[in-house]
């Protein structure tokens, strides 16, 4: 007999919710993290970031790579025939990146490059003519539009703009010059930042592109010779870069069209600044500059704050930052809040790094909607299912012993029962064990009491999870003649502790909320079935069965995370049946091999409501979600004699239905009599 331990309420529900409000947080924190490495490789760099700062991508090793905090770093991969590529930056959500690849180190065959899910790396070309060589280097809001260089090797490049309708198009070169880089686009992909200057080793001068206006230069600091245009907000008003000045080989400005280029300044000690990336509007800038005791420093500028070593805001903010020394600030997100780079790690390696802000009114760290609240009391109702299903698998193995270990007298068993439920999502495992007694009062009519221990682990979503402990006891009576009806009535109880971290989003961040609970499980199960020997070694049984459940867990109160919630009693009942035919082949006497498939059904709608309150909030109930009240199982198993005392069984069962992930059950059992 199969019986599930994890049940679920169906994946992708949805919720009704109608505020999508931001809710703040009283214990808000920055968060500082490094992304580590493709495998195989010790050094990273991170060029930049999605608007959404949900996605970083950059290159480890020889391999661009993008990055995002549920799929940890993904190698790109390199255009056929080459060994190195570079991502560059991405598109607002990260789904297009662009960038470049080549055979390592040889720049006459780099090519630049765009890259989707569906499609992977695609190589973009070159300009017509003797290009032999072109880099992507940015991609606007909705990747429709790439900009970057092409050129010929030890003579020069221009700066183009490409679309998929278009092609690659040359942008020309500022009045006087003959080489041109691209190197930012607007979120429209109508406005093209970059430099312009007059052959290899000339001085730069930065420019902005328009269709309407051609290339015109942004000119220079006060002082200065030579200008490059690093970056643009999406809307297009603000352009970012370096220009030399008075004083200053190389200084950080900020340019609108009414105001032009003004210098940001320099970190303390430092003469030297660079400014790389804006965020959406252009009042957020990163980039890096030397100070009195670094080369470089990663810094981030606002008007208010001027210009921050991005370490120092962190060790300001209670982070441990010990060992690193955050070297480049290559991108920031659309809001500001979220900046990449790279810099030394404590171990000495090159390291990309993403560093969270917890600024009010930002939605990033600190922040969350009532929507992703409630789809994490939601997933709690997953709580209440795996404890219907350790009830429900109890069941299942009282009925098996009453089935498969009768004996002539008193017989001793153990009993062992593990469930996977696994999908794309999940991969929840549960173990129960039991020990019992069975002892016959007549010919084939035997009763038993079984004792056992159990542990049942759960995803929950935003890498949420909970864990639940369970010590249980119950009873069977069995009737089980050869041939002619069959009866088994089972009746089974347990005590249950939980430990729960419910997941959900901080901002952009996945954190979870630790919270304990103890409850109770009771269940009985009536199965009927009528046994007929078709040959001496075959035997058939069709069977009907009826099982009941009720499982409650207390109230509990979360002690952890800027959400912290108190939640109500889960008191839930649940009703099943099945029906499914069970065969059996003896290939020794009292050792057989047997089979069942059945079909089954859930009465019940709806999983358990979930009724809570967000600590010093609001309350916040969920209604019970529609879950799949039909399915198929199969079980196989054999039943060995291995002496005239002893026997041993193993079956393996699964279920599966049309909306839910497949649940397997490995049953083993051993039974002595004495």
């Amino acid at each position: 007999m199969f019986s599930s331990i994890a049940l679920r309420p169906p994946r992708g529900r949805r919720i009704a919710i109608a505020a999508l409000a931001l809710i703040s947080s009283s214990a808000r924190a920055d968060d500082f993290s490094g992304l580590g490495f493709l495998p195989s490789t010790t050094s990273s760099t991170a060029n930049g970031i999605s608007a959404d700062g949900t996605v970083v991508v950059g290159y480890s090793g020889l391999q661009a790579y993008s990055w995002t905090e549920t799929g940890g770093m993904v190698g790109l991969g390199f255009l056929p025939g080459q060994s190195f590529s570079n991502a560059i930056a991405a598109s607002g959500d990260g789904s297009v990146v662009v960038g470049y690849s080549e055979f390592s180190g040889i720049s006459f065959g780099r090519r630049a490059f765009r890259w989707t899910q569906a499609g992977g790396m695609v190589s973009l070309g070159t300009l017509t003519g003797s290009h032999d060589y072109s880099a992507a280097h940015a991609v606007n809001a909705d990747g429709s539009v790439v900009v970057g260089i092409s050129g010929q090797t030890f003579v020069g490049q221009q700066a183009f703009r490409w679309t998929q309708a278009g092609g690659m198009l040359a942008l020309g070169f500022l009045p006087g010059k003959n080489s041109s880089a691209a190197v930012g686009v607007s979120g429209d992909g109508n406005t093209v930042v970059g430099g312009s200057r007059t052959g290899e080793g000339a001085d730069w001068v930065a420019f902005r592109w328009t269709q309407g206006t051609g290339m015109t230069s942004l000119g220079f600091l006060s002082g200065g010779s030579t200008s490059l245009g690093q970056a643009i907000s999406s809307d297009g008003q603000v352009i970012v870069g370096w220009s030399s000045s008075t004083g200053s080989s190389q200084q950080a400005f900020r340019w609108t069209q009414g105001g032009g280029m003004t210098g940001l300044g320099f970190l303390d000690g430092g003469n030297q600044s660079v400014a790389l990336a804006t965020n959406a509007n252009g009042s957020v800038i990163v980039g890096y500059g030397n100070t009195a005791s670094t080369p470089n420093e990663a810094f981030r500028w606002t008007a208010a704050s001027g210009m921050i070593g991005i370490k120092d805001m962190a060790v300001a903010a209670g982070l441990s930052m010990t060992g690193w020394q955050l070297t480049f600030a290559r991108g920031v997100s659309g809001d500001g809040n979220v900046m990449v780079g790279d810099g030394i790690d404590p171990s000495g390696k090159n390291e990309a790094w993403i560093y969270r802000l917890s600024a009010p009114g930002s939605g990033g760290p600190g922040f969350t909607t009532v929507s992703n609240v409630a789809q994490s009391f939601a997933s709690l109702q997953g709580l209440s299912e795996s404890a219907h299903g350790i009830v429900n698998a109890g069941l299942g193995t009282l009925a098996e012993i009453g089935l498969h270990h009768s004996c002539g007298g008193t017989c001793f068993n153990l009993y062992s029962v593990g469930s996977l439920e696994k999908s794309a999502s999940f991969d929840d495992p549960a173990l129960i064990g039991t020990a019992g007694v069975t002892t016959t009062l007549a010919r084939r009519f035997s009763v038993g009491a079984t004792i056992g221990v159990g542990y049942h682990h759960d995803k929950l979503q935003q890498g949420g999870h909970d864990e639940q402990r369970s010590v249980s006891g119950g009873l069977h009576a069995a009737y089980a003649p050869d041939r002619g009806i069959n009866v088994i009535t089972a009746g089974y109880a347990t005590r249950m502790w939980s430990e729960i971290d419910r997941g959900y989003l901080n901002g952009t961040t996945p954190v979870t909320s630790h919270g304990e609970t103890d409850g109770w499980g009771i269940g009985g199960l009536v199965r009927l079935g009528f046994a007929a020997r078709l040959t001496p070694t075959l035997r058939v049984m069709p069977f009907a069965d009826y099982e009941a459940t009720r499982i409650h867990y207390d109230g509990w109160t979360e002690t952890s995370g800027p959400f912290p919630a108190s939640f109500g009693t889960i008191d839930d009942v649940l009703h099943r049946s099945r029906v499914g035919l069970e065969g059996r082949y003896y290939f020794a006497p009292a050792s057989y091999l047997w089979s069942t498939a059945a079909w089954g059904h859930r009465f019940d709608d709806n999983t358990a409501a979930i009724g809570g309150q967000l600590v010093g909030l609001f309350p916040l109930s969920i209604a019970g979600s529609p879950t799949t009240r039909d399915w198929a199982e199969t079980t196989a198993g054999v039943n060995l004699a291995v002496s005239s005392t002893v026997s041993a069984s193993a079956s393996v069962g699964a279920r599966f239905d049309e909306h839910t992930s497949t649940v397997t059950a490995v049953r083993a059992g051993l039974k002595a009599q004495f």
